[in-house]
């Protein structure tokens, strides 16, 4: 069993074929999955053999609907990129 706490930094689980990933963003974990989990600020996650489950702030188990990116590492490095481009322009 593994657990995280998601406090004012981005945090997402990818759901995989009998395995989890954590990470701050998508893109390193897009090659082993397409289906995320998007953690919000208090947010608490066990992971363990029986699945995820996420918790609030105040303890409360919480619905985060697992969400699909059709992105590939391609993409999602490419648009990582225009990102910081765009903030660097500012």
């Amino acid at each position: 069993m593994f657990d995280r706490c998601q406090n004012e930094a981005p945090l997402v689980i990818g759901l995989g074929e009998g395995e989890y990933f954590l990470a701050s963003d998508v893109p390193p974990i897009l090659p082993y999955t397409r289906r995320f989990i998007f953690m919000e600020d208090g947010d608490i996650a066990v992971l363990s053999s029986k699945g995820v489950r996420v918790f609030n702030v105040k303890g409360e188990e919480v619905s985060r609907e697992p969400k699909h990116i059709n992105w590939n590492p391609l993409m999602a490095e490419k648009g990582w990129l225009q990102t910081l481009y765009a903030q660097r322009d500012l």
